[in-house]
């Protein structure tokens, strides 16, 4: 099927984009929670201890807010945790050949070319690449633009980084559009 694009580009994500693109992401969208629920269990932990040192026979709030300051810690660590495990992720992937096509009301984005090593002996398989991602320009669609690249958001559960470095102010305004 012929596809009537007003741009098609061929690009790649260096992974210093992809970590800045998917920090911008996590601020954005997943650590207000955690911070909300850190500093709820950093509040009750202060209860505890409040408690602790007007009954100090009873141990019991002493682990209460040990336990609240565990989860708090928590909370603080598993958005970087994350972060680094998708980062390693997607810097073991290289850094693959992806193509953009902008149409009226969707994007296509596609994998064009895969840098990972060939396999060795015809008794491996090689992997498919997958198939052209349709991202419709609907109600949940969100564009961000920062300095150096776009955050293109189909829905809350998926993000797509696009590096502005080897686009034409003509064709970066098109994106925008």
């Amino acid at each position: 099927m012929e596809e009537n694009y007003k741009l098609e580009k061929e690009y790649t994500i260096p992974i210093d984009v992809f970590r800045e693109a998917y920090t911008s992401f996590q601020k954005q969208f997943i650590c207000p929670k955690h911070n909300l629920f850190m500093g709820i269990f950093c509040v009750i932990a202060v209860v505890f201890i409040g408690i602790a040192v007007n009954n100090t026979s009873n141990y019991l709030p002493y682990v209460g807010a040990l336990a609240c300051l565990a989860f708090a810690a928590r909370e603080w660590y598993n958005p970087k945790k994350m972060r680094r495990s998708i980062c390693d992720s997607v810097r073991e992937l290289g850094e693959p050949v992806y193509k953009i096509g902008v149409a009226d009301g969707f994007f296509d984005i596609s994998t064009v070319s895969d840098d990972k090593v060939k396999p060795e002996n015809d008794e491996d398989e090689i992997e498919p690449l997958p198939e052209k991602t349709r991202i419709q320009r609907s109600d949940e669609y969100q564009l961000l633009e920062y300095d150096k690249y776009f955050l293109i958001l189909p829905d809350r559960a998926s993000l797509y980084v696009l590096p502005k470095k080897n686009f034409t102010d003509a064709e970066l305004e098109l994106i925008r559009n």
